[in-house]
Parts: structure tokens; sequence; C-alpha cells
């Protein structure tokens, strides 16, 4: 196992980067003055960074192959002469380290090395130093980049941008800004116009160990490489709270660089780390942790939270309110997120909340597309399960009970509970004609499903999307995780994220609980956004490559297949943008390549599909190969006109349900019978130019 030296582990960004470490397998040893104790894997080893000779014999003790040293003086201090002592201290550290057999190490620098520099930071800038803090640090990294080149260590300079988490420093922005709202006391800010590249403390703790754990020598910007202003931070921080009208914005002149962006190239690129945390998420987390103890949510034993994001629904929104309150598990609080809908929604809420006080409305003054009501849902919700109804479906009587009765009584394989339950008892349908028709349902799977099952079929965690899940509400606050705002694509990234950390769930269907089906209304028979997301945005490479970063920067990309192969083949052929979509793709595919060659949860297919999207010249020849048929001896013939018998001038081939047409050798037009019996034309093999409804 590889053993590793922390310093400063004890810190804001050294208890961060803790976790990680462990996730990399790492033995793990933690300098402190005050512990001498081992706790939760971590080796702590009593001694002070300026005590020569105890550093010595910690360090023969140990003989840590890694050094990760983070630790230095407190915030605030920049000019203070003990930042020389941290450097003397740094040095000495470092030729201990190297005298002791050590291999790598890492050091934490600053953004404060670039000085008055503006803009977008690249780690070739020169550094500018401007205080005793950043003239140390800077002093630090070039003797240590001297040192290890001539003792043959390899060296890394973690140049640290804006940290920010869940912080006791009064000094920081953001411990200052908690501390006075949770009193109710007005927050003056004067220089909310300044923009800096704010990163959460788990993403830096996630990129310190990563860069640990690699190869890449040198500066290393940790950062997002996106800029926010202080303004906006603060009113994030404010929002989350619920308390934007204590926030006082007094601008003044200052003498800070307006912009400071680092630039993440080298970081995403050759470290192969990219941030995960989205601001908001990030600052939900800190202000769940950051309440007083009395102001902190309690979930409601056996409370069921359902949540609705509605928009454009009134024509439904009643027999599914009605559904929803003849259920026969009664307590429930059913949370409707008004999801800035402008017909009449907000009225039917209205009424329905003043005759039963389990529904809860909460009012977005804009739309925020499914994800973001998803969200707002979540934010109000109390129970101990969580819930989802799409507002234009029905559910019957036993919906509820069937899933509360299950989570509360299946054990997993090894005893223990399981974290989420998926229905399996659904019916898709559509209205034609005032009648029911039924297009599809399940009703078949159930039981336990691990992550071996759903990576050998996928379909098994996407057929029922997050209207058929109910989840413990402590295992999503203990992740964190969040829909993408702004997207309609809901499950994706969302739900594989949550299960490829609890590794399993339990599948309910008829078999067991009668009256438990789940109605959802197709708006028409090809399905209810398929349109939407499947065919005229870029909602899902965007989605799989989100959920590609998170499993990578939590290294679970071992433990569940990214749909890829599965997705592409459905959504490619009838894409509005073939060209863009292709293109997507084979930045999605050129990222994952190395995983879906050498791990195991990929298969053939999406080997195939990876080499095809990378290794074509471009989107024609792409098409040429994609699809070219494949060689069938049965039901397939050509029909061939020609001049003097050797010229054709005309082809016409028939594969099964395609047809090709050929004029000149050039093919013109393809035809192609879907499953439900609509004829698309294709020009050139691959445009769709239109569809036939028989």
């Amino acid at each position: 196992m590889k053993k590793v030296l922390v310093t400063g582990a004890s810190g804001l960004i050294g208890s961060a980067v803790i976790p990680f470490l462990k996730e990399r397998g790492f033995e793990l040893y933690a300098l402190s003055t005050k512990r001498s104790e081992t706790a939760d894997g971590v080796c702590w080893l009593k001694g002070d960074l300026f005590d020569r000779e105890t550093m010595e014999d910690i360090l023969a003790k140990v003989r840590p192959e890694y050094l990760l040293h983070l630790a230095w003086q407190s915030t605030g201090n920049f000019d203070g002469s003990s930042n020389y002592e941290f450097l003397a201290a740094s040095v000495n550290l470092l030729e201990a380290f190297a005298g002791h057999g050590g291999k790598r190490v890492v050091m934490a620098g600053t953004y404060a090395e670039y000085g008055y520099q503006e803009g977008v930071l690249e780690e070739s800038r020169p550094a500018e130093p401007i205080n005793a803090y950043s003239r140390c640090k800077s002093s630090l990294c070039d003797a240590a980049q001297d040192f290890c080149s001539r003792k043959g260590l390899s060296f890394g300079w973690a140049r640290i941008f804006s940290v920010y988490g869940r912080e006791s420093d009064p000094r920081r922005l953001t411990a200052d800004v908690i501390h006075h709202l949770n009193r109710d006391e007005t927050v003056t800010i004067r220089s909310g116009s300044l923009i800096r590249d704010y990163i959460y403390v788990k993403d830096a703790g996630a990129a310190l160990a990563c860069l640990l754990d690699g190869k890449t020598k040198g500066i290393v910007n940790i950062c997002t490489g996106k800029g926010t202003s202080i303004h906006d931070y603060v009113m994030t921080l404010a929002r989350a709270m619920h308390k934007e009208d204590l926030v006082r914005f007094e601008e003044q002149d200052s003498s800070q660089q307006t912009v400071v962006v680092g630039s993440c190239v080298r970081l995403n690129q050759e470290v192969g780390f990219t941030p995960v945390w989205t601001m908001e998420d990030a600052v939900q987390e800190i202000v769940a942790g950051s309440l007083p103890e009395e102001a902190r949510p309690a979930y409601s034993k056996g409370l069921v939270s359902v949540l609705l994001s509605i928009y454009n629904v009134e024509e439904y929104l009643e027999e599914c309110l009605d559904s929803l309150l003849r259920q026969s598990y009664t307590n429930l609080e059913i949370i409707c997120v008004n999801n800035g809908s402008p017909d009449g929604c907000a009225a039917i809420l209205e009424r329905y909340a003043a005759k039963d006080d389990r529904i809860k409305i909460v009012t977005l003054k804009e739309n925020r597309k499914l994800c973001g009501g998803r969200n707002a849902g979540l934010d109000h919700a109390s129970g101990e399960y969580i819930c989802f109804v799409d507002p234009d479906d029905w559910v019957e009587e036993e919906y509820i009970k069937s899933m509360v009765d299950a989570i509360e009584t299946k054990k997993d394989p090894d005893g223990k509970e399981y974290q989420l339950i998926v229905n399996y008892n659904f019916i898709n349908y559509t209205i034609i004609n005032n009648n029911i028709k039924i297009l599809y349902g399940d009703n078949i799977n159930g039981g336990h499903i691990s992550l071996n099952n759903i990576n050998k079929d996928t379909t098994l965690e996407t057929n029922v999307p997050m209207w058929g899940r109910l989840y413990r509400a402590s295992f999503l606050q203990k992740y964190k995780i969040r829909f993408l705002d702004g997207f309609q694509t809901d499950n994706i990234p969302y739900a594989q994220k949550l299960l490829a950390h609890m590794g399993c769930f339990y599948g309910i269907n008829t078999t067991e609980y009668k009256q438990s089906c789940y109605w959802r209304r197709m708006l028409s028979e090809h399905g209810a956004l398929t349109d939407t997301v499947l065919y005229k945005n870029m909602e899902i490479p965007d989605c799989l490559e989100n959920l590609y970063d998170y499993l990578k920067a939590y290294h679970l990309e071992k433990k569940l297949r990214v749909m890829f192969f599965n997705l592409f083949i459905l959504c490619f052929p009838c894409h509005k943008d073939m060209p863009g979509y292709y293109l997507r793709f084979k930045h999605l595919a050129e990222k994952m390549e190395k995983d879906i060659k050498t791990l195991d949860v990929y298969n053939q297919d999406d080997i195939n599909l990876c080499n095809l999207l990378i290794y074509t010249n471009n989107f024609f020849q792409f098409c040429d190969i994609y699809f070219r048929p494949a060689p069938i001896e049965n039901n397939q013939y050509t029909f061939k006109i020609k001049l003097f018998n050797k010229i054709t001038l005309f082809k016409k081939k028939y594969l099964i349900q395609k047809t090709y047409y050929h004029l000149f050798g050039v093919p013109l037009i393809k035809t192609r019978v879907r499953t439900n019996r609509q004829v698309v034309c294709y020009l050139f093999k691959c445009i769709p130019i239109f569809t036939i409804s028989r």
C-alpha cells in the first residue's frame, strides 16, 4: 500500500482531501500538534512541524513514499513573520522526506503568487508575489522544484484558487456571512463586483488527491476555470438560507484585481480531474451543516414527501392530485412546485391546498425546466422518504403504501436496508378519441437488482425514470447530489450517481403488491418527452459527460457503466442536428476511451462505437460506416438498371426494414420502417428529411 504523510490534515482543505486519499488506496499518516491515535483509517502522529528533530524521527519511522504538504499559518496574517518560519520548516521537511526514501511530493501554493495579474491565469505566467505570504509560497515553489530535480523526486505544486467550504474562521467570507445571517444580522459587502474562481473544498480535496496519485509535475492550478462575482457568491449563500433581504452591497474603489480566474487546462487534461460540484449544491451542503442545531430540519418519521414539478398541465393536474389524496398511505406531504407555469395551475393548487393541508405550494417565478423543479421540491422536503410523481400522470391507491412497505421490510443479501425502491408496475398510455390506448409497461422485473445486473442491461434502471422511485431522504442528504438545473433530462445523471454509491436497489411489481400501478400519460404514441430530450438538443451527451466526470472524481468508474452506446444508437439516427450530435459524442468517446477499453463494465458494443467515433475522419465517413448494413444473406434483394449491361444507372437494395436507392452509384435516398410502422426517409443515407405515418 502507498504510504503518504499529510501535514495540515485537520484544516479546511486537509480534512477534505483525506477521504479521497482513502479511496485511492493510500495508507494515511497525518501530522498533528494535538492528536496521537488511529481513527477512521488515519494514523495521527503527534509532532510539531517546526521541531526538526521530531520530524526526522517521524519520517524515519514511517518512511512514506508520498508527502502532501498543506500546513501553513491560518488566514489573515499575510505579512507576518510566521510566513518565513513556515518557509524554513517546509524546506527542512522536504529534505527529511527525501532523506528517508520519499518519492513524490505535492505542496500547496496559492493563486496570490500571481500578484496583481488579471484575467485567466495560466501556470506559465511568472509569479509576481505582493506580500510575505505569497513571496514565501513562491520561494518555496522555486526551492522545492530545484531540490526535487536534483534529488530525483517527483514534484507537484498545487496553486489553489478561492476555496470555500464549511469554515469556522470568522475572517473568511463564507463563515462571516453565515454567522451574521444565522443571527438575522445585516451583512454589508463592499467588493461585490470582483470576480474570483471559487472552488468547493471537496472538489479541491479530490483534485489534490488526484494530483498526488498521478505523475504530473510542476505547477497546476486547482480551480474551476469559471469566474463568479463576490456578489453572486454571497447571494447564493443568502438564498440558501432564505435571507436575501439581509444582504447589502456598497461598492467601493478597490486596489484588487477585477477578474482572477485560473486556467484549468492542465488540471483537466494532464491530471485528469474536472470539478463536479455546482456552487448551488455546495452552498446547500455548507448551509445545512452550518445551521444552529435547533434550526436543522429533522426528518419526520414515516412521512413521505411526494414531489411534483408543475408546468403547463392544468388539463391533467386535478386527476393527479385526486389520485394522491386517495392514497391508502396517508402520512404524506405533497410538495407542488409551480415551476413558472403560465396557465391555470396556480389556481388549481390554491384550491386543493385550501381543502387539504398536506398539499404545500412552492412557487418559482420563472420556469427552471423539469430538473430545476425537482431541486426546488427537494429543498422543501421534510419526509423520511422521497417520492416523485409527474403532474400529468396518476397513481393507484396503494402506489405509495407498497413502496413504503418494501423499503421498511426488505433487506439486501447482506442483511442491509435498501436505500431505493423502484416500482416496475407501470403502464404507459395515451388517449386517442377519448379511449385509453395502452402502449407498454413492465410489471416483470423485480426483487434484488445489483449494479452487475444493470451494467449488463441498462434498461433495468432507465425503464423507470424518477416517477417510479422511493428514496430514503437520509441517503439523499448524505451525498447531496442535485439534478442539473435547467435540464429536462432528470434520471441521467441524478439517479445513476446515487446508484453508483448505493450499489443495488429493490424492485416491486404486482406479484407482491396489487393496486400499485403508476399510470404514465404519454402525450403521443412516441413518448412524453422523446422529441424534447432525445432528438432536439444536446442534453443526453451533456448528462452522460456530467455522470462520467462524477464517477471519475469519486472513483466509481469501475462500478457503473455509462450508457454511452445505448443512448447513442437510440438518439443519433433521429437527431435534428446529427453532425453536432456526432461531434459531441466523439468528444465524449475520446474522453472515455481508456475506460471503455479497459474496464469490465463496458462491452464490445461500447468499444466498437468508441472506435468508430474516434477513428473516422469526418461526419460523412462516420455515417457511411454507421448506417452501412451488416451483411445478411436472408431477406434481402437488389434491383438494378444497367446501361449496355455494364454501367449501373439505378440500384434499389432492400435489407430487412431498410431500402437503399442509388443513382449513378451515389447513395441518394434511404427509407427505414420503424417498429410503429412509420417510414422515415433519409437523404444520403443519414439526414432525415420526412416521416410517413401509416
